[in-house]
């Protein structure tokens, strides 16, 4: 995983919903894992946000869907937490880890703060 010391152009599209500068970003050869000085990347952010597109643009770049922030977070505890459905089920169709386990013991099944998943 590619660590900066801030976000990335990738990171301020995605926080911002911008599929095609997303895109562009990354066909400029803009990382698509690269993470913040805490493991943030931008899939970490499009998915916090329920930015959909954003999502699928970075997951068809092969975006990082196991990569952990903070305390072992990934973007599925993110979609679960926010209950964002869409990008919830489009993370599981990446094989997203249903079970990953935060540092807390918590998954996107099981975190007090998720929405129950069927």
């Amino acid at each position: 995983m590619a660590h900066v010391n801030a976000w990335t152009n990738l990171h301020n599209a995605a926080a911002d919903g911008d599929a095609p500068a997303a895109a562009q970003l990354l066909l400029t050869g803009v990382p698509v894992n690269a993470a913040d000085e805490q493991g943030t990347t931008a899939l970490h952010i499009a998915t916090h946000s329920g930015h959909t597109v954003v999502v699928q643009v970075l997951l068809a770049a092969h975006a990082a869907v196991i990569a952990a922030y903070l305390e072992g977070f990934t973007a599925l505890h993110e979609a679960a937490f926010k209950r964002h459905t869409a990008v919830l089920l489009l993370l599981l169709g990446a094989q997203a880890a249903v079970n990953a386990a935060s540092t807390r013991g918590n998954t996107a099944r099981t975190s007090p703060l998720a929405a129950p998943m069927q």
